[in-house]
């Protein structure tokens, strides 16, 4: 028994280690076993909680975190364990409680971010400004904060965007998302070199996630290089095997380059990953038309319409066709 608090000590540290690096299913286990040394521990079952929602046992992380509060009502960081784990579960009404608790019992930038993300998820967007606003008011320097923040103001100011992206990098050089988003918010300015230094950048951070091979294929189809661009978006295809929009992509560029056959081939790809895709359909229509196959592209419009009776593309070519130009006299 003498060795107890030693042994409790070193299993703490050796959940910290772990943690750090990600193991956290180590972690897990090192926590449990504090936990039975002392189950009064509230600390370490709030830590626990943030572990098993990093596992995704959103379930047990709501049980422990649960257990936490029983012990302690005012353990700010099980209420927002708690916000977190809820969301993820798709309770956002009972995040938004939870996340309210956290912050009346311990205000932070990270609270605010979460409570954010939660008043997005319930289309509230004035309220999730509002919170990224407290977060940065309580730390400018918080990373996520300025990403988000960045996020939101892409379309309504797009000079400030860029500028809290660069602040989140100068926060931390390696934030794959941050360098994405400057690549595309540096590509909608058109500032096309610099739109590439920082895709590059992304895609070497983390080379498995597909929106910055998109982007990077975007940049290189306004610069002409097209050979470039379908490399990029086989990237992309390969590493976001379930987004329809790098293969719609690819279909257009291969239209365009005259490879009938492959882009018939990825479209048909998009909608086989999303059938509710109604561009993709309307990318299929518009070359199956071109092909002579017009009752099969007027059923892919219908098709369209069905999913987006608004969809431009689709209304245009049903005009076209309802309405086919005359000849010249």
């Amino acid at each position: 028994m003498g060795n107890l608090p030693f042994e409790r000590e070193a299993l703490i540290a050796a959940a910290r280690e772990a943690d750090s690096r990600g193991d956290f299913a180590t972690a897990a286990s090192n926590l449990q076993q504090v936990i039975a040394q002392d189950p009064l521990d509230v600390i370490a079952r709030a830590w626990l909680g943030h572990v098993l929602v990093e596992l995704e046992q959103y379930t047990a992380a709501l049980e422990t975190f649960d257990e936490a509060l029983h012990l302690d009502p005012c353990q700010a960081g099980a209420h927002s364990g708690k916000a977190t784990a809820l969301a993820e579960l798709g309770r956002d009404r009972e995040a938004l409680t939870a996340a309210m608790l956290a912050i009346a019992h311990g205000p932070t930038a990270a609270r605010y971010v979460i409570l954010s993300d939660i008043y997005d998820n319930l289309g509230r967007p004035a309220d999730s400004l509002d919170a990224l606003v407290k977060a940065r008011a309580i730390d400018p320097n918080d990373e996520e904060a300025c990403f988000n923040l960045a996020v939101m103001l892409r379309d309504h100011n797009p000079d400030e965007a860029v500028r809290l992206l660069h602040h989140a990098i100068a926060i931390d050089a390696n934030y794959a998302l941050a360098h994405a988003e400057l690549g595309l918010a540096l590509l909608r300015q058109n500032q096309l070199e610099a739109a590439t230094a920082a895709l590059l950048r992304a895609t070497a951070l983390d080379h498995t996630a597909a929106w910055p091979w998109i982007y990077l294929a975007a940049v290189q189809t306004a610069l002409g290089d097209l050979d470039k661009a379908q490399t990029h978006l086989r990237e992309a295809i390969r590493w976001g095997p379930l987004l329809s929009l790098p293969r719609r992509q690819l279909g257009r560029l291969l239209e365009s380059r005259d490879d009938l056959v492959a882009a018939e081939n990825e479209y048909r790809g998009a909608i086989a990953v999303d059938p509710r895709d109604p561009d993709a359909a309307v990318s299929l229509a518009t070359l199956l038309e071109r092909t002579g196959r017009t009752p099969a592209a007027r059923a892919w419009v219908r098709r369209a319409l069905g999913v987006d009776p608004n969809n431009r593309d689709a209304m245009a070519l049903l005009a076209r066709w309802q309405n086919p130009p005359t000849a010249p006299s």
